[in-house]
């Protein structure tokens, strides 16, 4: 009775969390000066500077370096996340459900053994 009280207890924490969703949060655009500005005072010097930057980042930019790295980094994870899996399941499945007989060194003793 005491663990249906604590699970109601958190699902009437937990759900109204989940259902209210978060806030939005937008980034900073590569249009810091609005063109209205620039239209008004052409000859200042901030919109001069503006013109003169292209916005094209080979850094960090749309596709520049760090967002090609991300991507491959994301892709060798995810692949080697798949395989894990794979291999996890077929050792599961060849130990006949028992979860002692999927690694040879697994025994009984070894939670023991790593606290001494």
């Amino acid at each position: 009775m005491n663990s249906i009280r604590i699970f109601l207890a958190g699902l009437l924490l937990w759900v109204p969390l989940l259902l209210a969703g978060g806030a939005l949060v937008y980034a900073q655009t590569d249009k810091i000066i609005s063109p209205d500005v620039c239209k008004q005072a052409p000859s200042s010097e901030v919109c001069k500077e503006a013109q003169s930057q292209s916005g094209d980042d080979p850094i960090s930019g749309p596709g520049g370096i760090i967002n090609r790295a991300a991507n491959i980094i994301a892709v060798i994870g995810g692949v080697a996340a798949v395989i894990i899996i794979i291999i996890g399941g077929i050792m599961y499945a060849t130990a006949g459900g028992a979860a002692v007989g999927q690694r040879a060194g697994d025994s009984p003793n070894r939670a023991k053994k790593a606290q001494a």
